[in-house]
């Protein structure tokens, strides 16, 4: 039995049919869409702008992430080293800087050298974990503000090419 695909009036894909009566008023097409979210426009399938601008905001959401959980280098120790950059470091990093700063004391903390590739924890006055950390919050912020200025770029896109050229 051959299965025969259907769209309504709109475009919008109602199925497949093998044998069975397709809803009244529904217009068959050649082939299904890879995606059944897509709509037909009387030649092919097109992904409509919302749902467009769905997965770009998402996928840019992603890439944002993947950038700020990447680490941060900083060059407070008179060189550049990299700091981790998952939500668990934020964290220590911001008690650190808190505990060295109350308390004027040196701490430890992690970091790889640059130039050695070493990582190891290393004494950091509290004036270079304050260092890390408004580094790391620059970085930060520099990744969020990018990220907001893409999605409003792809909130005012009129159409899935001017969605699909955000980057």
């Amino acid at each position: 039995m051959i299965t025969k695909y259907f769209v309504d009036a709109s475009g919008k894909y109602l199925g497949g049919f093998q044998g069975a009566k397709p809803p009244v008023g529904s217009i068959e097409v050649s082939f299904p869409p890879s995606d059944a979210r897509h709509i037909w426009n009387g030649t092919v399938w097109e992904r409509p702008l919302a749902l467009a601008k769905s997965q770009k905001i998402s996928a840019l959401s992603a890439a944002c992430k993947a950038e700020l959980t990447a680490g941060v280098v900083s060059s407070a120790l008179g060189s550049a080293h990299k700091y981790d950059g998952e939500l668990e470091w934020q964290l220590n990093l911001a008690g650190a800087k808190d505990y060295a700063v109350a308390n004027n004391m040196n701490v430890d903390f992690t970091c790889t050298n640059q130039t050695t590739g070493v990582k190891t924890a290393v004494a950091h006055t509290p004036a270079q974990i304050q260092t890390v950390f408004n580094d790391g919050a620059a970085f930060k912020m520099a990744r969020l503000s990018r990220f907001r200025t893409l999605k409003a770029q792809v909130e005012a896109a009129t159409t899935v090419a001017l969605v699909e050229v955000v980057n």
